[in-house]
């Protein structure tokens, strides 16, 4: 199985366990549905699928806002992160910088491995 297979499948079982586990924003007052949001970009496969590094938004709150989004602004949304969820926001700050990193395929295996038994 290719690399960009298996990150096909990675991606399918991370989705599934995250929509089982969350169905609306996580901005309090916000119903909207989530979508996954990633803390660190999904570019960066070493956090692509790490429970730690998501969380659930709706495209306003993911992308949008320009009051609260990761994208639209993301001091504030940093600020948010902390206040709201500081052991997510730990986990940002101490691994924003561990990027680029070349992944062996035997990784991508054994995070299928591992996400299956969730």
């Amino acid at each position: 199985m290719s690399k960009k297979s298996l990150i096909a499948q990675g991606d399918a079982l991370f989705a599934a366990y995250f929509h089982d586990l969350y169905n609306q924003c996580a901005v309090e007052g916000c119903n909207n549905p989530c979508e996954l949001a990633h803390l660190i970009p999904r570019g960066h496969h070493l956090f692509r699928w790490d429970r730690r590094n998501v969380l659930p938004l709706c495209g306003w709150h993911h992308k949008y806002s320009l009051i609260l989004s990761c994208h639209g602004s993301p001091e504030a949304f940093q600020e948010w992160l902390k206040q709201n969820h500081p052991a997510k926001y730990i986990f940002w700050a101490d691994h924003k910088n561990q990027v680029g990193y070349s992944i062996p395929e035997y990784w991508y295996r054994e995070q299928i491995e591992a996400m299956k038994k969730w």
